[in-house]
């Protein structure tokens, strides 16, 4: 299950960021042509405003998911943890010593591992999934980086004409 979940992650991960090149891949291909005018690099950088909107929205959208599925577990995980709690406590009856942390969160993912791989897988994908959008975020503001560089040297060399 752990290998197909991983397989799972990287094909996601490879489906997102060829969508990604083919969606924005004009802006890419722009900055790859030997010669460029003001107006391509200006019209590019509308379209980067544009994509990076997009890019932003996206990661708060994915973030949020995060956290949201982040809460569903720790409420699962909290009643888990009760019933769990009352399991050891009963099974150590008569005993001098209270269970400890780590007992009942040992028991609870024991009791309960099939759910607990689950939880632990989709919080290991939206994660992922954020991380993936936030890269590609940084990334893509290092081609507005390029394109205003680009764009400087170009009315430079146009003024000293």
């Amino acid at each position: 299950m752990e290998k197909e979940f991983l397989d799972e992650v990287v094909v996601n991960y490879i489906k997102k960021a060829e969508d990604f090149i083919d969606k924005y891949g004009k802006i890419f291909k722009m900055m790859s042509d030997t010669t460029i005018t003001s107006y391509e690099v200006n019209h590019s950088l509308i379209e980067w405003n544009m994509v990076a909107s997009e890019i932003t929205k996206e990661l708060v959208r994915k973030t949020a998911n995060n956290q949201k599925l982040k809460i569903e577990y720790e409420l699962w995980n909290d009643k888990k943890f009760i019933e769990a709690k009352r399991k050891v406590s009963e099974e150590q009856t008569g005993k001098s010593t209270k269970p400890n942390l780590t007992e009942i969160q040992t028991q609870v993912r024991i009791d309960n591992e099939v759910e607990y791989r689950e939880w632990q897988y989709k919080l290991m994908l939206s994660q992922s999934d954020v991380d993936l959008i936030d890269k590609i975020r940084k990334d893509f503001y290092q081609v507005a980086d390029n394109l205003k560089n680009i764009n400087f040297s170009l009315n430079a060399e146009r003024k000293s004409i």
